[in-house]
């Protein structure tokens, strides 16, 4: 909707300021391809930083469990209880 808004700015902008159809069309039309490849550019750096988010927390987890395997179970149970399991359940599961 952003993109929209932006482009239909600039070309009521251009009309208000009696700016020619070709040179208003190529503005609008560099405005577009500029709002797509933002967001996609967003995207892509958004889905990449997830992504490495989430494989540092699963090196972390794992070296947890190599390390601190007591503890980590602990944090699972605490987990689990909090999900609504009773005691018995959530040491079944951990």
């Amino acid at each position: 909707m952003d993109g929209v808004i932006n482009t239909t700015i600039i070309l009521l902008t251009g009309v208000a300021s009696n700016t020619p159809v070709p040179e208003l069309f190529s503005i609008c039309l560099s405005a577009v391809i500029a709002g797509a490849l933002d967001m996609g550019l967003c995207d892509y750096v958004s889905s990449k930083s997830e992504m490495q988010f989430i494989k540092l927390e699963e090196e972390r987890e794992k070296y947890e469990m190599e390390h601190y395997f007591e503890a980590e179970k602990k944090e699972m149970l605490v987990i689990y209880q909090k999900r609504g399991f009773n005691d018995y359940e959530a040491q079944r599961i951990v």
